[in-house]
């Protein structure tokens, strides 16, 4: 008897097209499809960075703080990634700046997004020395916001 029902139940779910056999909320979306394959591609690009590089503990979670940030530096410096986590907003107050390690500071970087948001007025590029200096101001309010950037050397500006 339960073999027969079981038949049953197998025979009518190859019938049924797959979005009416599993629950809504475990079917992706065309947008949640594109995102995960954007993110895949650019964890790819910085892969080695993160793997292989020199990795710069710059806030830690440690002691019940909401905020951590960690950066990896390619062997090189040619690409510095940073991951930036916020546990929660603590009346309203700003991510705290990130001062940047391990780049060389004569040399310009310009940053891209991987996720996430950087305070308007930061500059697209600057020197490794102003972003070591200066600091990466980021736009993450809320609770459980995180962000990602991924910094390219551009140019050496030795003379």
């Amino acid at each position: 008897m339960e073999f027969a029902y079981f038949g049953e139940v197998l025979a009518r779910s190859c019938e049924t097209p797959p979005q009416s056999r599993f629950p809504s909320h475990l079917l992706v979306t065309d947008l949640q499809n594109r995102t995960a394959g954007r993110l895949i591609e650019e964890y790819k690009r910085v892969r080695e960075t993160v793997q292989h590089g020199s990795l710069y503990r710059l806030m830690s979670p440690r002691d019940g703080r909401e905020y951590s940030a960690t950066e990896s530096v390619a062997l090189d410096r040619s690409q510095p990634v940073l991951f930036a986590f916020l546990h929660s907003s603590q009346m309203g107050y700003p991510f705290p700046t990130l001062y940047l390690r391990g780049l060389d500071p004569d040399s310009t970087y310009v940053f891209t997004a991987i996720a996430g948001k950087v305070q308007e007025g930061t500059p697209q590029s600057a020197s490794g020395r102003y972003w070591m200096q200066h600091g990466f101001n980021l736009a993450l309010r809320g609770d459980f916001q995180a962000a990602a950037f991924c910094l390219e050397l551009v140019r050496a500006q030795r003379p």
